[in-house]
C-alpha cells in the first residue's frame, strides 16, 4: 500500500491531525450546546455569526458581514421543502 517509511508516516500524521480536528469540532458542538442549555442566547448567536464570517463562503462572497449576514438570515427564514420520496413505508 505505502512505497515506503515516509509516505506510511505522512498519512498516519495526515490521520491523527484529522482526528484532532473531529474531537475539536465535537468539544466546540459541545460548547454551542451547553450554551443553549444555559439559556446564553446572545453569546451562542455571537459564536455562529463568528463562524459565519470566518467561513470561506463569506471569504467568497464578496459581501459585507451585514450583506452576509441579511443573506443568510432571508436564506433560513425560507419555507423548508418537505422530503419527499418514492414510496411511504420504509423498506428493510
Amino acid at each position: 500500500m505505502y512505497s515506503c517509511e515516509g509516505e506510511y508516516l505522512a498519512a498516519m500524521s495526515a490521520q491523527a491531525e484529522a482526528e484532532a480536528e473531529m474531537e475539536q469540532y465535537r468539544q466546540y458542538q459541545e460548547y454551542l450546546d451547553n450554551l443553549i442549555e444555559a439559556k446564553q442566547f446572545e453569546l451562542f448567536s455571537i459564536e455562529y455569526c463568528l463562524d459565519l464570517l470566518m467561513s470561506r463562503d463569506f471569504e467568497k462572497s464578496g459581501l459585507t458581514p451585514q450583506q452576509y449576514l441579511s443573506k443568510k438570515k432571508e436564506q433560513l427564514q425560507l419555507p423548508k421543502e418537505p422530503v419527499k420520496s418514492e414510496s411511504q413505508t420504509l423498506d428493510f
